[in-house]
């Protein structure tokens, strides 16, 4: 299945009802599962992009970055390109094509967008977040920002769509605080958190689409 093949199931399938919280609370934090939490104020919004893009064997493959280490919740974590809306932005869409440009180097122009999936309540930060698919032919040339990205993580999509390596361990949200939640193994990275969530509808959604 080439691209020009893959976009439109994407599509089809993103404009229907979405796998949602079940899906979602499948890799959620253990405290998480009982309830889904919801924001009690209200949330700042961001946005991410869930790139897939075609190899030079047109094999389609994900994209993840590693975060910088920094003074944040987040820090030295995988995740999707993205980040917070600016002022006056309303349409998480452009929020994250422009947040992957920053990030990643890839202009909008190079980008399909398929849809948007569920979005994603990020309690400690009071985000909600919303995740894009995205869509590209070919391999683009990637410019991470040295700033914000320690490492490109490119995962070849259908292997992982059959393997899925799941496992659970405590993951240190904090200077003697940790919490127990299960992570996907990608490439020695453990991928945990929110975005491990979105990767979980977003592996429902390919399930649908036929893939693998």
């Amino acid at each position: 299945m080439n691209s020009a093949q893959l976009y439109p199931k994407i599509c089809e399938i993103l404009s229907q009802p979405l796998p949602g919280e079940e899906a979602q609370l499948r890799m959620a934090p253990i405290g998480r599962r009982a309830a889904f939490l919801q924001p009690d104020n209200p949330p700042r919004k961001a946005a991410v992009l869930v790139p897939i893009y075609f190899n030079h064997f047109n094999e389609p493959c994900i994209l993840l970055t590693l975060r910088k280490v920094y003074d944040g919740v987040h820090s030295g974590q995988v995740s999707f390109p993205g980040g917070k809306f600016d002022p006056g932005e309303s349409d998480p869409v452009q929020v994250a094509l422009r947040e992957t440009f920053e990030e990643v180097g890839v202009a909008e122009h190079e980008i399909r967008v398929a849809g948007v999936m569920s979005p994603l309540y990020i309690p400690p930060s009071n985000i909600m977040v919303f995740p894009v698919v995205g869509i590209m032919p070919e391999e683009p040339k990637w410019k991470p920002d040295p700033h914000e990205v320690e490492l490109l993580i490119h995962e070849p999509l259908i292997p992982w769509l059959r393997e899925q390596q799941i496992a659970e361990t405590a993951h240190k949200v904090a200077p003697g605080l940790a919490i127990s939640a299960p992570y996907y193994d990608i490439q020695q990275h453990r991928v945990w958190g929110a975005t491990a969530m979105m990767l979980s509808e977003f592996a429902e959604i390919m399930k649908r689409v036929g893939l693998p």
